[in-house]
């Protein structure tokens, strides 16, 4: 069995991850690109919701609110 610690992550962690700045992932939960869980002050991130976002979002723009937007309602008519 995994360690918690390996299973969940902070949105600096995220962000690292990511190779972006923390501002970067907060936009991407306030779109509804990425789903965070909000614990204490802040958000937390699961593996499994990483990797998912990943997948999903592989090859497109995400480098400002439109094209976030624009990539959300592109994915959700392929589903």
């Amino acid at each position: 069995m995994e360690k918690t610690n390996d299973l969940v992550f902070t949105t600096e962690e995220v962000a690292e991850k990511l190779r972006t700045h923390r501002n970067m992932v907060d936009r991407l939960r306030r779109n509804g690109l990425i789903n965070g869980i909000k614990l204490g002050k802040g958000f937390i991130y699961s593996a499994v919701e990483i990797n998912r976002f990943l997948e999903r979002y592989a090859g497109e723009d995400l480098s400002n609110d439109s094209s976030q937007k624009e990539a959300k309602e592109k994915t959700e008519r392929r589903s």
